[in-house]
Formats: C-alpha cells, structure tokens, sequence
C-alpha cells in the first residue's frame, strides 16, 4: 500500500489572504483506500503527486481531490463516515435550513438533519450562558470516528449558517477529544483563529447567543445551489453582507449564473425599485453599486476558475467582460495572480 507524507493545504480566501489548514492527502485518501480503490489515479486525476516534507498546496488542488474522491465514493464526506452521504445531499440539508426564521433554528435544522441520516456522529445543540455549544460525538454503536470527520462535523454546519445568515458567525472556543498534532500551531486557523483547546472528553465549539438571533438571508434556490457546489463554498470566501448590500449582491449572482449582464438597471428591477432610488439607497448606506459588483463578480469567477473547466475566455464573458484581455487585468488586480496562475494553484 502506498503511504503518502503529510502535506499542509493553504485554504481560503480568493484575494490571496490565505489560511494554512492542517488536512493530511492521507486522511483524505483514507476512505478509498479503505473501499478498495487503486489512490494513484485519484491523485492523478486531481492533478497531485505524492511529495515529502510538508509542502504549501494551495486550495485548488486540495478541493480537486476532494471532488474527485466524492465522485468516486458518491459520498460528500470522502469514506470517512459509518455510512455514505451520496451526491445531493448538502443540498437538500441546506434548502431544508433555509426554510427557518433565523440562524438558531437553522442550526437546530441542521443537526436534526445529520443526525437522522446516522453517519456515526451524534450532534447536539446546549445553550448555557449566554452561547450555543455544538458537540459532536461518535454513536455508541460507531465506536471511534476519524478525526477529519468529526472536525469537517463542526465546520461545515458553521460554514453553511454563516452563509445562510450572510456574514461570518464568530466562535468563542473550540474543544477537540484529540491530543494537539504537529500542525497545533496552524490548527486554530481551521476554526477562524478561536481559541483551540485539545485533549478535552468532547469535540466542540462554541458560538455567542446573539450571532444566531440573525435572521436567514438565502433563498431554498440559493441553498440547493449552494449545496451543488459543495464543498468549494466551505472554503472560498464570501464578502459579508447583510440587509440590502445581501440583496443587490444575490440579485448580481443571479444575473451571472443566468447569463445576463448585471447592470444597476437590472438589479433594480429585480428588486423592484427604480435605479435612481437603488443608488440613493445605498449610497445613504456608505455603499455603492459598483463596489459590490465587483465584489460579487470576484467571488464568481473564482468559483468558476475552481470548480469548472470553462476557459478563461468563456469565464471573462460571465463574469462580463467584453474582452478578455481585461478580465485578466481585473483578477490580477484581485488576487496578484493571472486567471490561469490561480487556477493551476501557483502562489508565486
């Protein structure tokens, strides 16, 4: 059997600003290994070789492999579950979420969720002074559960409640029954800088009362899109946005994912408000249309470098750039890197 060294992915944000999360391509390869699947030509497929040491790998290829290990499987949580969770269904976890009145009960949605579909982890949901503690547990007919699991267990519901809420949900703390890696001093960036504390009786974290009182800004369309795209959402930022900003700014995604031109004329219409009255609106917000346009447009087309093979010539005329000799000019001017650098996952 081949035995792969630990590699450290850098994951995180489009505009550069990246975060170095401590997944080993073991663990992730782990789950087929253990069905029986020949590994070298996932790794192929997914563009990767085996390297010693503990090399920088950039998000692209990180969430390749993690695509192409699902599709092999059909199984969104790689293998590493007591059950697989096939093709769809964070989907259908984050529609169902996106039905409730605020971020609690979205959270309670989802933990009902994972733990009627029984993957072996046991969520559960205390409230005590003044914050909402996320546990997760192995069920007692599991027995032991692999540490990536339980960890992607607490992240992607915080991921898809930040999403759905429209801006980032702070963590106060977070507790994991493991004893601290080699990567201990990397690891609390996993969890957006929280205080991480190891060796503890459970796998945790916790989040402020308040953040969740927030009411669901995402619409059930929205949420399924967002669950087709899993887990590339996880890990690709999103501006945090709320109140009307959220408006304009899922109004410019829906033009773009529709193949329209996202114009300020356009959007208005969309939210039903003349354009002038748009523009007055945000600008008495210390906003203004171009900005968040722009912001949504990089956001877009870096999804669209990441999860498509669309060529940068058919990703510029989405995004809506007449020529693409300016789209690249325009990601450059984001991310420091041409279109093609950053889709080849070359931080240089």
């Amino acid at each position: 059997m081949t035995s792969f060294p630990r590699i450290m992915y850098i994951l995180g944000r489009s505009d550069m600003r990246l975060l170095v999360h401590p997944i080993r391509v073991d663990h992730a390869l782990e789950g087929a290994r253990a069905r029986g699947l020949d590994v070298a030509p996932l790794l192929e497929a997914a563009g990767m070789e085996p390297r010693g040491g503990a090399d920088m790998i950039p998000i692209q290829p990180f969430l390749r492999l993690m695509w192409v290990v699902q599709a092999a499987l059909d199984d969104e949580y790689l293998g590493l579950t007591a059950r697989p969770l096939r093709k769809g269904a964070h989907g259908l976890i984050a529609a169902h979420a996106s039905q409730a009145t605020c971020l609690l009960e979205a959270y309670e949605r989802v933990t009902r969720f994972l733990n009627i579909l029984d993957l072996g982890i046991e969520h559960t949901l205390v409230s005590s002074r003044g914050e909402v503690r996320h546990e997760v547990r192995p069920t007692e007919t599991q027995g032991p559960v692999h540490q990536l699991s339980m960890e992607i267990a607490l992240v992607v519901p915080h991921s898809l409640l930040s999403w759905l809420g429209g801006h980032r949900i702070p963590i106060n703390r977070v507790s994991l029954d493991f004893h601290p890696p080699v990567e201990a001093h990397s690891y609390r960036w996993v969890f957006g800088g929280a205080p991480t504390r190891y060796g503890q009786a459970c796998t945790s974290l916790s989040i402020p009362a308040p953040a969740l009182r927030r009411r669901v800004q995402r619409t059930e369309a929205q949420a399924l899109a967002w669950g087709a795209r899993f887990p590339s959402d996880i890990f690709l930022s999103h501006p945090p946005l709320e109140g009307l900003a959220l408006e304009v700014a899922n109004a410019v995604e829906g033009l773009l994912e529709s193949g329209q031109r996202a114009t300020i004329e356009s959007v208005a219409i969309g939210l039903g408000l003349e354009p002038y009255t748009l523009r007055r609106r945000l600008k008495d917000r210390g906003l203004a249309f171009i900005h968040l346009r722009t912001e949504v447009k990089r956001e877009f087309a870096t999804r669209l470098l990441v999860t498509t093979t669309l060529t940068v010539e058919e990703i510029s005329e989405r995004v809506g750039f007449g020529q693409p000799s300016a789209f690249v000019r325009a990601f450059r001017g984001w991310t420091g890197l041409t279109p093609r650098a950053y889709r080849a996952g070359d931080t240089a």
